[in-house]
């Protein structure tokens, strides 16, 4: 046997979670306000969708969709919603003491999609990890699910490490070589076909809320095979095409209590379903609770704030 003189390499570790406060993912109504709090661990808030106006110590910022903020140790920060928009916001606060989280000390940043993709599978893990609700800012201690998974714990832990990483260096690169900040690119993988045909078809979901859609129709529009058709949504939502039609419906119907004054009979019009028993019926298959249950827990929170 013969013993070559290998030697090993230590890599610096620039960015070390030391302890996770949050993940939540909020809905919030038009009138929401977070009166405001100051801890001594970091803190980011993303915009998913809408406008949010956010104290950062003696400044005050406005947001919109894509937008991240960071609050270092010690900041007062609060939450408003802006410009009469019911906003869906991602808070995670986290513990990190390693000398390069000063790239992020009073900074504010747009995603691109890979960040945005990041936050997602964060997310997901925090669900599989945390017994608790993510949905409600008032919850101020992550509870363990006994049946998690080591798996998960680890994903979601390097998610967030990635998700750092990867703003910091993209900011970097953009600062030193002139190009825009924030820049988001649209660019498809090159011979990434079903990327390409999603996104046209979801785009084409996406303009036709307000009726319906068939399989055929969806074939047509695209010009795939019906197979091929459920393979694409299996790939990139992991659910059948008129399933994930109902989603954007249902996001839209939640984005419509939370923004108007509606009934959900009107709602249900808006958006093409065809009585409003059928309407409560998807929106509970897709939310686990009734539209009058969900208004309800959106109008708890905004009374909670005040």
């Amino acid at each position: 046997m013969i013993n070559l003189p290998y030697e090993g390499i230590e890599l610096n570790e620039l960015i070390k979670i030391d302890r996770l406060y949050s993940v939540h993912y909020f809905e919030y109504a038009r009138d929401f306000v977070f009166e405001g709090e100051s801890h001594d661990f970091w803190e980011f808030v993303c915009v998913d969708r809408g406008e949010i106006s956010v104290a950062s110590g003696e400044e005050r910022l406005s947001l919109s969709k894509d937008m991240v903020a960071f609050h270092e140790p010690g900041e007062f920060h609060d939450v408003r919603a802006a410009k009469n928009t019911a906003p869906d916001l991602m808070v995670v606060s986290f513990s990190c003491k390693r000398e390069a989280m000063e790239y992020f000390r009073k900074k504010v940043f747009t995603m691109d999609k890979e960040e945005k993709e990041l936050l997602g599978l964060l997310l997901r893990e925090a669900r599989n990890v945390f017994s608790n609700r993510l949905d409600d800012p008032y919850t101020y201690e992550l509870v363990a699910d006994p049946g998690r998974d080591n798996e998960s714990e680890q994903l979601l832990l390097l998610y967030l490490k990635t998700f750092l990483l990867h703003l910091m260096r993209r900011t970097r690169k953009e600062q030193i070589t002139g190009e825009r900040h924030g820049l988001i690119s649209e660019r498809l993988i090159s011979g990434n076909d079903t990327e390409e045909k999603y996104r046209g078809i979801r785009r084409y979901m996406e303009n036709h809320l307000d009726g319906m859609v068939s399989v055929a129709e969806l074939c047509e529009f695209s010009s795939v095979s019906r197979s091929q058709l459920f393979s694409i949504f299996k790939i990139k939502e992991e659910c059948g095409p008129i399933e994930f039609f109902n989603k954007l419906k249902i996001e839209r119907a939640k984005l419509l209590i939370r923004q108007t004054d509606l009934r959900f009979s009107q709602i249900a019009v808006k958006l093409g379903f065809s009585s409003l028993y059928y309407f409560s019926r998807v929106f509970k298959a897709v939310t686990g609770m009734s539209p009058s249950e969900y208004s309800k827990s959106i109008k708890a929170l905004s009374e909670k704030s005040k």
